[in-house]
């Protein structure tokens, strides 16, 4: 499987990520799978065959990926393979609202469980990883404790093996959008995230200061259409190239097709998806 197609889906399946970009990862994307989890609830879909092209158009080699989603939608079972990637498989367990609760994400080496809680206001509250390193029994601990005010975050800490911790502090623009992610660990302060907004209050940019460049340089663009986001460009951590994301949705709002091109405009993957329904 390409790196680039792999890349997007790794970071799909919520793997934990050692950037920043906590508003995006924590929030956005737990609001982002709801709404993928009542899509499949409100089509009824039962299962999900994702395929994998590369640029020549064959088929990625030993590539299989597919979702069963349970007869109750309380739960949603993602297993992937190729021939360089070894098989994993991740069980999303979700509530009667869609609100994704425990993830599981295990390969022959690996495994992640993550558990979610939420106020009363249905706000992500606690965010709890603990990843194990199954051939050697290595095992870290993360958790992110959101804080708010007025619904909107103001303060997350993020503390890892119990005693380290990192304070991540959000400023709202006047409309209460998120638009900067300031973290500290200690008394240091680390890069700040920046996040742009559209007429209709729709994320568009993530932005950080690059000291390479010496100027700030997004992370992800996104531009959206009628049906939800249209394209994503993804900055890989450390990489002065990029890839862009095409999305295309059918009548009912089902992803169908995602092609990946890298900056010089040539085609990296396509993912196509395949639905059956109840």
């Amino acid at each position: 499987m390409s790196k680039c197609c792999f890349t997007v889906l790794a970071f799909t399946l919520w793997a934990l990520s050692a950037r920043s970009q906590y508003y995006y990862k924590d929030i956005l994307v737990n609001r982002q799978t709801q709404e993928n989890w009542k899509s499949y609830f409100s089509n009824k879909v039962s299962k999900v065959t994702i395929l994998s092209t590369e640029r020549n158009g064959e088929p990625t080699p030993g590539f299989v990926c597919n979702q069963t989603i349970s007869s109750d939608f309380h739960s949603i079972l993602t297993f992937t393979q190729s021939a360089d990637v070894q098989p994993s498989s991740l069980l999303a367990f979700y509530d009667a609202n869609g609100r994704i609760l425990k993830t599981v994400d295990t390969s022959d080496t690996y495994k992640s469980t993550t558990e979610y809680a939420y106020n009363d206001q249905g706000g992500l509250s606690v965010l709890s990883n603990t990843a194990l390193e199954t051939d050697n029994q290595v095992e870290a601990h993360e958790k992110h404790i959101w804080l708010y005010k007025e619904g909107k975050p103001v303060r997350m800490l993020k503390i890892k093996s119990g005693t380290d911790t990192t304070t991540v502090d959000f400023k709202t623009d006047d409309k209460g959008n998120i638009i900067e992610e300031r973290p500290y660990h200690g008394k240091e302060s680390l890069p700040v995230i920046y996040y742009y907004y559209d007429k209709e209050a729709r994320l568009t940019d993530i932005v950080r200061y690059n000291e390479k460049a010496g100027r700030l340089l997004p992370d992800y663009v996104f531009e959206y259409g009628p049906q939800g986001v249209s394209s994503m460009i993804f900055v890989p951590s450390g990489s002065n190239n990029y890839q862009k994301w095409i999305y295309e949705y059918d009548e009912h709002g089902l992803k169908i097709r995602e092609t990946c091109f890298n900056k010089r405009k040539e085609v990296v993957a396509k993912i196509g998806y395949k639905y059956n329904f109840r």
